[in-house]
């Protein structure tokens, strides 16, 4: 199964009727001060409430991909503002909790893309 990003957004209606486009923010979560080192993530505090969280946003259609690097984790979604997307963020306990930290950024692709998960 693939997961395709086209990341050129343009939401139009019509020429005459321009409706505002959502913005691509980049989510990045750390380890944060309630994370217990000695704990697999799954059995973190919070952590099934995080799960719920990006399904609830991929259901909604604004996560559009997410992933683990190292010791992190990043989501790109879109929204219509940071304030919209820290809202969204704000909805997970593990966040609010301290479980994990997260920082909003603004993303800017340069290319259109597809990433296909491995089975």
């Amino acid at each position: 199964m693939a997961a395709c990003l086209v990341l050129g957004l343009s939401f139009s209606a019509r020429a005459e009727e321009p409706v505002a486009a959502d913005k691509l923010f980049l989510v990045q979560f750390t380890v944060g001060e309630a994370w217990v080192k000695e704990k697999a993530p799954h059995e973190q505090a919070y952590f099934a409430e995080h799960s719920a969280n990006l399904k609830r946003l991929r259901t909604e259609g604004k996560l559009l991909l997410g992933g683990r690097y190292s010791d992190k984790g990043i989501i790109i979604v879109k929204a219509a503002s940071e304030e919209a997307v820290r809202a969204e963020i704000d909805q997970d306990p593990s966040v609010t909790k301290g479980t994990f930290t997260a920082v909003v950024y603004p993303f800017g692709p340069f290319y259109d893309g597809c990433v296909e998960r491995k089975k």
